[in-house]
């Protein structure tokens, strides 16, 4: 029992840095937008990723060949891995296409909201796939929600634009990839099912790249710096925390950790950009910090006793 709270303990460690480093991102990924394209950003920020993982992915495959660890069995036997990579990537790239268009057509707190409300969808999704969610949960979620909506929810107007449904579709697709993660990273390598999953979105990426946008190598060069955080730190190496600390948490808790990306944004634009924040969002920081600690309470949950003739 100590050693599973342990392993659940890590989990949560590495998806909160995860939602750190994400939350600091903000600044790298807006600057870099002043010079090149959405796709030509995710294109290469995610080639970038993928390339450097995979010679750490191979070391650590190399390393479990002689202490082989316990695994999830999979149907799809070789396959998993690859078929795993694709499946992943694929929804990373859909999701972050959607939600760089999306920025064109809507305000960026907006948006930031409307992205985050995968937290309610992840559970939700949950619930088709056979997997129970408990009271506390669906609690901590509709708190966050408050939390979210107090801290980004900036310019709400009441009105719906293309660029809404882009960031809508977005939480949708995090979501699906959240469930992705939760199935494939317990049965493959993690670091290198994160670097397929950034070679297969990358490479997806480039597509759009080349067919809407013109990156000139000056520009490319401009974008030098936020394009390698963007990569080797919010790509790199924050989505394979979120691989290595799924396999160590439940969806729904998970999902929650992760919300707190928009926390640390604000917390980033207060230390080193000198931004001032209102009592709203405040209240908000402190309600989301509220639901991060309420969702790791051990509360038990007692299910109704059967019926007589009940199995």
């Amino acid at each position: 029992m100590r050693l599973l709270r342990n392993r659940e303990a890590a989990g949560v460690a590495m998806l909160l840095f995860a939602s750190v480093i994400w939350g600091t991102a903000f600044a790298a990924q807006s600057a870099a937008m002043d010079h090149i394209g959405p796709h030509t950003m995710n294109a290469l920020r995610c080639l970038l990723a993928g390339v450097s993982l995979f010679p750490v992915g191979l070391f650590f495959r190399f390393r479990e060949k002689r202490r082989p660890p316990e695994r999830t069995a999979s149907r799809f036997g070789r396959w998993t891995l690859p078929l795993g990579g694709l499946a992943c990537g694929t929804a990373l790239f859909g999701a972050t296409a959607l939600q760089q268009m999306g920025l064109v057509y809507t305000l960026v707190g907006k948006a930031g909201f409307i992205t985050a409300l995968y937290i309610v969808l992840v559970p939700v999704l949950g619930l088709f796939l056979g997997k129970p969610v408990r009271p506390v949960q669906w609690i901590c979620v509709g708190i966050a929600v408050a939390a979210l909506y107090l801290l980004s929810a900036n310019g709400m107007d009441g009105k719906i634009n293309v660029g809404d449904l882009m960031m809508l579709g977005c939480a949708f697709i995090f979501a699906v990839h959240i469930h992705l993660i939760d199935y494939f990273a317990p049965r493959v390598n993690g670091v290198l099912l994160s670097s397929f999953q950034f070679l297969t979105a990358g490479l997806l990426s480039l597509i759009p790249m080349l067919v809407f946008e013109h990156a000139d190598p000056a520009s490319v060069r401009a974008a030098l710096f936020p394009i390698l955080y963007a990569g080797l730190f919010s790509g790199g190496i924050a989505y394979t925390l979120q691989i290595l600390g799924q396999e160590r948490t439940n969806p729904v808790t998970g999902s929650l950790i992760m919300s707190t990306e928009s926390l640390w944004a604000l917390a980033a634009g207060l230390v080193f950009l000198h931004e001032s924040l209102s009592g709203r969002e405040y209240l908000g920081g402190a309600l989301m910090l509220f639901t991060l600690v309420l969702s790791q309470i051990p509360i038990p949950f007692r299910k109704r006793p059967l019926a007589d003739g009940q199995d």
